[in-house]
């Protein structure tokens, strides 16, 4: 792919953020772009088009660079730790947490925390539902939740999003033991 085209597909991303599709379509407040190069060649190359274009230039903790080599397949928790370059700064940043900017106007600018994860054994005793059952849920596809290699967790934004999607009671109050629940809900894994 080329530079220019590559930018094209930046400020395809920004103009997507600024008219806020993400939110309508998905539902999320936020994003990022994820680049992973062959080589910190092609990733140094890739960040200087992206220094350059003057609109993506207030955007510039939404996109993430980093490059295979960083990125260990063997190691998946890596995507969260120091391996990523933004535009303009040659420090390195974890996928979480905030980037440094120029940018006096914050509006634009996209800063992120660490969602809290869960594990099937903490869900339990937040939802008191079963662990067997929240497996079961995870198994059909019908509670959102996260693989990360072997292991399950679950976002406690998400779970608390399907329970009002799916009109059930919140966790504080009473849960009821057979809840009914939609099928073919949408989830990520």
């Amino acid at each position: 792919m080329t530079l220019e085209r590559f930018t094209r597909k930046l400020k395809a991303y920004a103009a997507y953020f600024r008219q806020k599709k993400h939110e309508e379509k998905f539902g999320i407040t936020l994003f990022r772009v994820l680049t992973v190069t062959s080589s910190a060649e092609r990733q140094r190359n890739l960040l200087s088009s992206a220094e350059a274009a003057e609109d993506l230039r207030r955007l510039k903790r939404m996109f993430l660079f980093t490059t295979e080599e960083k990125l260990s397949l063997a190691r998946p928790e890596t995507i969260f730790e120091k391996i990523w370059t933004v535009p303009a700064s040659v420090e390195p940043h974890a996928l979480f947490g905030e980037a440094p900017s120029e940018n006096p106007n914050h509006d634009e600018s996209i800063t992120m925390q660490r969602p809290r994860l869960l594990t099937a054994k903490e869900l339990e005793a937040f939802l008191r539902i079963d662990v067997k059952t929240i497996y079961s849920y995870v198994q059909r596809g019908i509670i959102p939740h996260m693989r990360m290699e072997s292991n399950v967790r679950f976002s406690k934004h998400q779970v608390l999003q399907w329970f009002r999607e799916t009109q059930l009671p919140a966790p504080t109050g009473e849960v009821p033991k057979s809840p009914e629940l939609p099928r073919g809900f949408l989830y990520f894994c």
